[in-house]
């Protein structure tokens, strides 16, 4: 079983951000902060590179972007 991935870690928020805010609202959030979280982990160096959190962030964005669209 995968180990429970933080909101800190798949999308780069702290969850009290999300507080009071409609679905499709955090659905949204989440996805561009995803983007952005990718583009800040995808470093040059691949010694320095974390494949493991850079995966875990990209298979969250794409069950966000299921998730957006199941409710469009």
């Amino acid at each position: 079983m995968d180990e429970f991935k933080s909101t800190q870690y798949l999308y780069g928020l702290d969850p009290k951000q999300l507080t009071g805010l409609l679905y499709l609202d955090t659905l949204t959030l989440k996805k561009e902060s995803s983007k952005a979280l990718i583009k800040e982990l995808y470093v040059d160096d691949l010694y320095a590179r974390d494949d493991k959190h850079i995966n875990a962030v990209v298979k969250a964005q794409k069950l966000t972007e299921v998730l957006i669209k199941e409710i469009s």
